[in-house]
């Protein structure tokens, strides 16, 4: 599910809990870039069985680029130490890989 908040005469986009999806700019529309989009980056490993719920980190830069987002954060990002196949430091190292093969800046 995914929400699309107008305040201020700027745009929000609240994900939700849902994978990458190409389907997931569709409410873009009009709208030429978002102030601020929360993305659902955490508790993506083991990827065959996370991928409808969360995006890893490669995917969420993918959407804050389709989206033009100015600001993205991730929810779940490095909340709790979840599986044996992840090290909650994981998160950090694969988006920081995902940043730079993006060519985005932290800031």
């Amino acid at each position: 599910m995914e929400y699309l908040l107008i305040a201020f005469k700027f745009y929000y986009n609240f994900t939700g809990d849902t994978g990458y999806d190409d389907g997931i700019v569709e409410p873009k529309g009009e709208i030429h870039s978002f102030r601020l989009t929360i993305l659902p980056i955490g508790n993506y490993e083991k990827r065959w069985y996370m991928e409808k719920q969360h995006m890893n980190p490669e995917d969420a830069v993918k959407v804050h680029k389709l989206l033009a987002s100015k600001l993205s954060l991730g929810m779940h990002y490095a909340t709790f130490k979840e599986h044996p196949e992840q090290n909650i430091d994981d998160h950090e190292k694969d988006l920081e890989g995902a940043i730079l093969k993006y060519l985005l800046s932290r800031n």
